[in-house]
């Protein structure tokens, strides 16, 4: 009677603790969690029908057996792309801000913000046409940055200066980036030209 009661006694934590690890690798192998702030994206691997399932995946616990789903997670929060000027580790600023040509051939450097975000619904197209990871990012750097050179580079040196003239170009560079971010399954919330820099000779000729 002793011996069975301290059988007892050892058995249930074991059985305790072999349950608890059973759970602990059925999430790790088994099942995959996604945020509140995102949007998951589940590629069949192997099956009879594969490929990307054509549609997003929200909050929440979802299948993920290794060998069978391949799963990508996208923010869908507003982010934020922000070209301008910043401290290095080495102590002197990077160059990330816009760089123009005027209409009247002056170098402006110009600084951008963009808000923008995932479509809804088509975190699914993103990873189908544009790729893994944050490629996407990539390509509304590039589009912003070519649209500073179309937009901004139409302005001539008494432009630069007036706040109505600059109001008008973002809200022409906010439909223009729109339109070229539709197909790419991204909405642009705003774009914000924070500051306009000249080159020294035109700063100068402005001073004067």
């Amino acid at each position: 009677m002793h011996i069975g009661k301290l059988t007892t006694k050892y058995i249930i934590p074991i059985g305790i603790f072999a349950l608890g690890a059973l759970f602990i690798i059925g999430i790790k192998f088994f099942v995959i969690k996604v945020s509140v702030d995102q949007a998951g994206v589940r590629t069949r691997i192997w099956g009879v029908t594969r490929g990307i399932v054509q549609k997003d995946y929200g909050p929440g616990w979802h299948r993920a057996i290794s060998t069978i789903d391949q799963w990508d997670l996208y923010d869908t929060t507003v982010q934020t792309l922000e070209l301008a000027k910043e401290p290095s580790h080495l102590g002197h600023d990077e160059r990330k801000e816009a760089a123009i040509r005027t209409a009247d051939d002056y170098d402006v450097s110009a600084d951008l913000i963009v808000k923008y975000q995932i479509k809804k619904g088509a975190a699914w197209k993103l990873r189908q046409d544009i790729g893994v990871g944050d490629r996407y990012k990539i390509i509304v750097e590039n589009e912003t940055r070519d649209i500073a050179r179309s937009v901004l580079g139409r302005m001539v040196e008494r432009d630069l200066y007036n706040p109505d003239e600059k109001r008008k170009r973002a809200e022409e560079f906010k439909i223009q980036l729109t339109e070229r971010l539709a197909y790419r399954h991204v909405d642009v919330i705003d774009v914000l030209i924070s500051e306009l820099r000249f080159d020294p000779q035109l700063d100068r000729k402005i001073k004067n």
